[in-house]
């Protein structure tokens, strides 16, 4: 009986653990005002999003961001990246 209890203490605490830590923490930034981000991709210091008007880069976590999707047709909907 103590091994179940005890075993039922260590999920509760690891999924009330894993909840707390699963929370995001977003913050407003000045773009992309292209239509709504569909993707992001990650590749070392570069952020990637896709919209429905192209790829959209970021240098800097997210502050600002420049139009990367050239050589694609215009208004190009972007639905998923890879790196």
């Amino acid at each position: 009986m103590k091994k179940k209890l005890a075993f039922a203490v260590l999920v509760f605490t690891l999924v009330l653990s894993a909840s707390l830590d699963a929370n995001a923490q977003w913050v407003q930034t000045n773009g992309p005002y292209s239509g709504n981000v569909t993707c992001f991709a990650v590749s070392g210091t570069n952020l990637f999003a896709g919209t429905g008007y192209g790829v959209f880069l970021s240098t800097d976590n997210g502050a600002s961001w420049q139009i990367a999707s050239t050589g694609l047709p215009a208004n190009t909907n972007v639905s998923a990246l890879t790196v």
